[in-house]
């Protein structure tokens, strides 16, 4: 079973936030985070700023040691609340989680076009009349939800399905002179091996990439 983790957090002023990190990060071992509440920006400030309150937070590993490790860090809060008053801290305890898998949960099939569907590997295909394009991104590949992959997609289909087989103006430009049409993502020669009646020679510099278009033509 993961480990857990007890969270440990104070919401205070920007004034107090490094005497109470000082105090968490005495019993954390992997360090302190600083959050803000709230954040606003100007008409063109792209990033904006903190204000108000900041969140400080600090994670104490659920093993025999944390009763006597939080015993002791509420009492150095309390201590440090002696000179300038604290809020309570707020105890959470957070399920270790496997980041690695967990995001699967949130990639979701997507439809493109007219006939293509963007499906994950580990899911089956919701729309049996589209083509799937299934990609495990692993390392290498993106997940088609950005809007100029899924663009370049659709043209790519109108490109292959048209009857004439005009070339959008889209695709003469991104044709070298020799007729070979450059693509910035794998997926868009796996795209072409999915039924749209092409036959694709792709090359890749990058070995991950390389390793990953391997197992995504396997399924």
């Amino acid at each position: 079973m993961p480990p857990s983790w007890l969270e440990i957090s104070l919401v205070v002023e920007p004034e107090l936030v490094e005497p109470v990190s000082e105090v968490l990060a005495r019993f954390a071992p992997d360090g302190v985070v600083v959050e803000s509440t709230a954040v606003t920006a100007e008409m063109d400030d792209s990033l904006g700023r903190a204000i108000g309150p900041l969140r400080v937070a600090a994670y104490l590993p659920v093993d025999d040691t944390l009763e006597e490790k939080r015993q002791r860090l509420e009492e150095s809060l309390w201590y440090l609340g002696r000179i300038r008053p604290l809020p309570a801290p707020i105890f959470q305890v957070i399920e270790q989680a496997d980041w690695s898998e967990s995001w699967k949960q949130h990639y979701h099939p997507i439809d493109i076009g007219e006939r293509l569907v963007v499906v994950p590997a580990w899911l089956e295909n919701p729309h049996p009349e589209r083509i799937p394009i299934r990609i495990d991104p692993g390392m290498a590949f993106g997940t088609g939800t950005h809007p100029t992959t899924q663009l370049c997609l659709a043209v790519v289909e109108e490109y292959l399905t048209a009857p004439d087989r005009r070339q959008p103006t889209a695709d003469r430009q991104n044709q070298t002179e020799d007729g070979e049409r450059k693509t910035d993502s794998g997926a868009f020669q796996l795209e072409s091996l999915a039924d749209l009646g092409e036959t694709v020679i792709g090359r890749r510099s990058s070995s991950g990439a390389t390793r990953q278009s391997r197992g995504v033509i396997g399924h």
